[in-house]
């Protein structure tokens, strides 16, 4: 199956694109995406996965709009066509 991964901020920076359409094997998951982006651009790695083999909680993750941790998190089931989003923390601005 076909998943466009869309990446922002630093993980723009460092996989140096915004998005990319990933394949992966039909019982893949919101993980399986995030480790094929490591794979592709090494850099996101850190700001990807954790040091224990799982997504890092400091990134964001989106399937189709809809925030990951409402649904089952790193173990989120995706399918043909969906929209992934990985955004890390924003910090700064104006006081």
């Amino acid at each position: 199956m076909h998943v466009e991964v869309r990446l922002f901020g630093p993980l723009r920076d460092a996989a140096g694109v915004e998005s990319l359409s990933v394949e992966l094997p039909a019982d893949a998951t919101l993980l399986d995406a995030a480790e094929r982006v490591v794979d592709d651009h090494p850099d996101t790695a850190s700001r990807l996965l954790s040091s224990e083999g799982g997504m890092t909680r400091a990134v964001s993750a989106t399937v189709n709009g809809e925030d990951a941790r409402g649904l089952d998190g790193a173990d989120t089931a995706l399918a043909d066509g969906d929209v992934v989003r990985f955004t890390p923390p924003v910090v700064g601005g104006r006081t």
